[in-house]
Formats: structure tokens, sequence, C-alpha cells
């Protein structure tokens, strides 16, 4: 104990050495000249490093998209309307619970420092990774959108049956994410797709009344207004688990035992 007293006695009493202010204004200048002819991080093209982060998605994630593609195409050229539709409905909450976990790998699975620390900061990684989910999220709520376009005549059951649950379900997840930093936010991601799917068996029971209410105007703009609120608080859960996970604060608690 003695001898670390002594050896931190010793540091304490080293001085600090001045740096030549030459030296220090000449290695300023050289920084500057290669940071602007991007010497040391050469600039990629936006498609060239959405195409590399694609590839570090997990094989199940493009699994269910091309299943998810694959399906809808199915039940618009083989299956009634009516029937397409039910399914469609189902599916959409699942969009939420299998896209929005893989935003959350790193920490789940360990990565992030490493994440941090190399070619492209978290942040970066992350909002390259939020473009593409999100992009695969469009595709197929753009399948959905046409076909109930073209089937009824308008978008009421794109924002009944489509836009409803998804934006509800993802909101969530994004929430459960930020909130459950541990493996038991899995578990309440598939709570939230379970509860959301009997919602939505509920809601089909109840169609004809449904049908009946939103022919009143009021109604109507009721749904938009809900519609409105789920992308906001969609935006604000987003963007908070963006924040939370660039400053590197969304670390998951490790399990014992």
């Amino acid at each position: 104990m003695e001898r670390i007293k002594e050896v931190e006695r010793l540091l304490r009493e080293q001085k600090k050495p001045e740096p030549e202010k030459d030296k220090m204004e000449a290695c300023k200048i050289r920084m500057e000249g290669e940071l602007r002819q991007n010497v040391i991080l050469p600039s990629r093209p936006f498609l060239a490093r959405l195409w590399e982060t694609a590839g570090y998605f997990s094989g199940w994630t493009w699994g269910i998209f091309v299943f998810f593609c694959a399906a809808t195409v199915f039940l618009m050229l083989k299956v009634p309307y009516e029937n397409a539709l039910v399914v469609c409905s189902l599916f959409t909450p699942a969009l939420g619970v299998f896209f929005v976990p893989e935003l959350a790998r790193s920490f789940s699975e360990g990565m992030w420092e490493l994440e941090q620390s190399c070619y492209y900061s978290l942040g970066e990684i992350l909002a390259l990774k939020m473009i593409i989910l999100g992009m695969a999220s469009g595709i197929l709520i753009a399948f959905g959108a046409a076909v109930t376009r073209v089937e009824s005549g308008s978008f009421l059951d794109f924002e009944l049956w489509i836009c409803l649950p998804f934006l509800a379900v993802s909101s969530l997840s994004f929430f459960l994410l930020r909130k459950i930093r541990s493996r038991q936010a899995e578990y309440g991601l598939i709570g939230a797709d379970l509860m959301a799917a009997g919602v939505i068996i509920w809601m089909w029971s109840v169609k004809d009344e449904l049908y009946s209410l939103m022919e009143q105007r009021q109604t109507g703009l009721i749904l938009l207004a809900v519609l409105g609120i789920l992308s906001g608080t969609l935006i604000f859960n987003g963007v908070q688990f963006f924040r939370l996970a660039g400053n590197g604060e969304l670390v998951w608690e490790e399990e014992i035992g």
C-alpha cells in the first residue's frame, strides 16, 4: 500500500510537458489539409453505403421480407379480396415486430462498441438501417395501398386494416425497445403482435358496424386524426430510439446465470 501511495505521489509531482507551438500549428495545418482532401475518411456513394449495410442484416429479416412480398402477390392474384384483406391485416402488425428489433441487434448482440469504433459511427449505421427498413416496409405498405384502392375504390380499407395496425405496433415496438433494454423486450414485442392480432380479429367480427360508422364524416375524420397521432408517436419513438442508440445509451442488460 505504501508503495502505491509513493507511486501516486510521484505521478502527481510530474509536470505536464508543454507542447511546442510550431509543431502544434504544423500538425493542425496538416490535419486540416487531409480533411479537405478526404484522405482520412474518403467518402463513398450513398447507394454503396446502403448496399453494404443491407449485407449485415440477418438472413431471417430478408427471408421474412421476401416471404411477405411473395404472400402479398399470391393473395392479390389468387385469393378473393376480402379474404386477402383479412390475412394482410393480420400480417401487418408483424412487420414492426420483425423489422424494428433488427435496429437493436447492435445492442442485443453486444456489438455496439465495436461498431462505434469502425469506419462509420454507430449513429450513421443506425440511420442507414432505418432507411433500409423504412424502404422495405414502404414497399409492402404500397402493395396494400394499391390492392385496396383498386378493389374497393377508396383508401378506407387501407387506412383501417393496413395503416392502423402497422403504425400502432411499430410505435409500440420502438417504445418497448427503448424502455426494456434486455431480452425481455423481445417477449414484449411478441405480446404486442398477439394483442394486435386479437384486436384485428375482434374488428373483423364487428366489420359491418365499423363500416356503417365510417360512412359518417365525423368518424372518418376521427380515423384520420388517430392515424396522424400514431404517425407522430412512431416518429417520436423512432427519434428517441435513434438518439439513445447514437449516444451509446441503449445498452442491454446482460443476463446472469
